[in-house]
């Protein structure tokens, strides 16, 4: 940490002298909303709602529908998304400090000017212009909301830093930003009963209770160019997550991790905005990202169903390539799958990338089982599909298609123009799909989402989804416990109660949850990782034969390149406390990042 603050100064310096340079915040205007019973409006834009989904159609110039959507829905984007988002990354690497006011002020300064600002120039006109209609209309200050336009890049940027020093063995921030993580799929024609090209979608990602807080979808009317249509949050403008166009044209973002990582790049929301704005066709659409350039590990999933056409662009810094929809289907989770682009590919943790690959072949499971006769309430139950192939049985966060943290559902059918969006709170695939249409002129029939089965797992997920946000290792600890009263099968729950309590130097515990989680039903890396980790457990409690054969019993579980090198090393040496202030963990995956 004191090499990292010796950069801090000139960061800080650096920052205090660009922002000068930065565009003005300009005042917020004030005009009249007129409200009737149904609707609201404000200048040429509307806003209705639809269950639990705020529907907003905005007409004009980029800045005017900035406005439009930033006055009619002021209230929300102030208490939803849009605070929690542009402080993330900051507030993420500052986290567990305490009281260290001066070391928090420096990260923060450190991050904003090393990792948020280099993205900030490369955005397009349109795309400021948007961001500055909702800043007039909002208060929130422009230099805060483009933060939020380059939260996944920047987090992009700051895993593959924190990742370098790991692997130097320096000091790094408690805590790392987490990832995108999302699952999707296009299947052709061919597949489906109506014979009609679908492209489903899930959005996973922190942030739950802000988010979906207040689901929007936004119909784009500009006075030039196509319309277009976006599924997103309140405040969270640009169409760079999940859209589709009056061409046809379906587009959904997917983060992989790459070695290859620039702040020179574009950031991608603002990208793929672009294409969807302006792409009438797929190779538009790869034209324009090629010439933007992607600053990070992207894969675009993008359908076209006039020419019949899907491809995945996969990108890094450096690289895009290209897969393409040769017979049935496209899948996309979070891992690169074009040879070359694996080379370039950062493995994380063993469970995160175990976990994509699990999800990516569950859903070509299903596609497969259900070609040629798949239908629109087949691939919504898809995308809400909660088994654990590997376990044979339903789990909540992983190993499954949807997961506690799916903040966003679609099924498009874009031949029709039609498409349906997951009405409900997290996992929102787990709700009722609304159906809508990008004209708006037709009324569409709802379809149930896949329910999960057990209460006493819903309850435990909602323990452990507040247990993620907060900041109190001793309150975490709690609602971990609450998690496993409801959920005792669940292995996530005990690798994270059985790390925190290590760091609180609570040994005797952790010696428990660590037996306690060795003989639960679970994958064989995770197994292995209890029997480590309850090695490191019992050496430090001084019971070193035992500790001995618990490495003895990982090395007989799993194989796997890290399990190894742990179990090996804590045959040949008693692991001592004072190492526990180097661990570092996903508490997302309850798996490993540094020992």
């Amino acid at each position: 940490m004191k090499k990292l603050l010796k950069i801090l100064g000139f960061g800080l310096l650096s920052l205090n002298l660009s922002c000068s340079s930065l565009p003005k915040e300009t005042k917020n205007p004030l005009e009249q909303i007129i409200i009737t019973e149904n609707k609201k409006t404000f200048d040429k834009g509307t806003l209705e709602k639809r269950d639990n989904i705020h529907v907003l159609h905005l007409r004009g110039t980029p800045y005017e529908m900035g406005l439009q959507h930033g006055m009619l829905l002021k209230q929300e984007i102030k208490e939803g998304a849009v605070p929690h988002y542009t402080y993330f990354i900051e507030n993420s690497v500052s986290k567990n400090l305490k009281d260290d006011e001066f070391t928090k002020f420096f990260l923060k300064s450190f991050v904003n000017y090393y990792y948020i600002l280099p993205f900030q120039p490369k955005i397009p006109k349109d795309a400021k212009d948007e961001i500055k209609g909702l800043v007039d209309a909002t208060g929130i200050p422009y230099n805060t909301y483009l933060k939020l336009v380059t939260i996944p890049d920047t987090g992009s940027a700051l895993v593959n830093e924190v990742y370098n020093f790991l692997e130097k063995d320096l000091e790094v921030f408690e805590n790392i930003p987490s990832s995108l993580g999302c699952s999707g799929f296009i299947i052709s024609k061919k597949g489906t009963k109506n014979k009609k090209l679908m492209h489903g979608r899930n959005l996973d990602y922190q942030g739950v209770g802000f988010w979906d807080k207040s689901p929007t979808i936004i119909f784009y009317h500009p006075n030039k160019g196509q319309k277009y249509v976006s599924i997103t949050s309140a405040g969270v403008g640009l169409a760079g997550l999940t859209a589709m166009n009056e061409s046809g044209l379906t587009l959904a973002l997917h983060q992989n991790h790459s070695t290859e990582v620039s702040t020179s790049g574009t950031p991608i929301m603002a990208i793929n905005n672009e294409v969807i704005r302006n792409a009438h066709n797929i190779d538009e659409a790869i034209e324009i990202i090629t010439k933007l350039k992607p600053s990070a590990g992207w894969s675009i999933l993008i359908s076209d169903w006039k020419n019949q056409k899907a491809v995945v662009v996969e990108t890094s810094s450096e690289k895009i390539k290209i897969r393409k929809l040769e017979k049935k289907h496209l899948v996309a989770t979070n891992h690169y799958i074009i040879e070359e682009m694996k080379k370039t590919e950062r493995n994380l943790t063993p469970i995160r990338n175990i976990e994509s690959k699990v999800r990516y072949n569950r859903l070509e499971q299903l596609l497969n089982q259900q070609f040629g006769i798949l239908d629109i309430q087949s691939a919504i139950k898809f995308l809400g599909d909660n088994y654990d192939p590997y376990l044979k049985k339903e789990r909540v966060f992983i190993n499954t298609i949807t997961k506690g943290s799916n903040l966003s559902s679609v099924l498009f059918v874009p031949e029709e123009g039609n498409f349906w969006v997951a009405n409900g709170k997290v996992p929102a695939s787990n709700s009722t799909y609304i159906g809508f249409n990008i004209n708006d002129s037709i009324k569409l029939p709802n379809y149930d989402g896949n329910k999960l089965k057990s209460k006493n797992k819903i309850s435990a997920m909602n323990y452990y989804l507040k247990a993620s946000d907060e900041e109190s290792i001793q309150k975490t600890l709690d609602l971990l416990e609450k998690c496993i009263q409801e959920d005792p099968e669940e292995p996530l729950y005990y690798n994270d109660m059985g790390f925190l309590l290590l760091k609180e130097k609570k040994f005797e515990k952790a010696l428990y949850i660590f037996q306690k989680a060795t003989n639960l039903e679970q994958t064989s890396y995770r197994k292995a990782l209890n029997y480590v980790w309850l090695g490191h457990v019992q050496d430090i409690l001084n019971h070193r034969e035992e500790a001995k054969e618990s490495y003895k019993k990982a090395l007989q579980t799993s194989r796997m390149p890290t399990i190894i090198k742990s179990a090996n090393n804590g045959l040949n040496f008693k692991y001592k406390k004072e190492r526990i202030k180097k661990l570092k963990f996903d508490f997302s995956l309850g798996d490993v990042i540094r020992e």
